[in-house]
């Protein structure tokens, strides 16, 4: 769980995976449909292949990563992405040392 597998990553070049800020959100779900809004309506719009669990934002230096919500606390504690959107509960859960931005009722 600590790297991503070379099928995730097949659609971007791994030099712009490191020039990107890698952005984890979930991949499915109720958090996922609020998290998509979220981020059109802040300008990352993205285009994400069929199948594909990483895409390009086309207007900022941003890797979108779609993970499952019980996963994205303990990537971001691992360095293996920069940031991560997941329920607060999750990152209770899984003990991950993060730090918390913001909190959403």
């Amino acid at each position: 769980m600590s790297t991503f597998s070379e099928k995730n990553v097949c659609a971007v070049e791994p030099d712009q995976l490191r020039q990107n800020a890698l952005f984890a959100i979930p991949k499915k779900g109720r958090l996922y449909e609020r998290v998509i809004k979220l981020l059109l309506g802040a300008g990352l719009d993205h285009h994400r292949p069929n199948r594909l669990d990483v895409a390009q934002c086309t207007t900022l230096p941003v890797t979108l990563v779609f993970l499952p919500a019980s996963d994205i606390a303990t990537y971001v504690a691992e360095g293996n992405v920069d940031l991560g959107i997941t329920g607060t509960d999750v990152v209770m859960e899984s003990e991950a040392d993060v730090e918390t931005l913001l909190v959403s009722c």
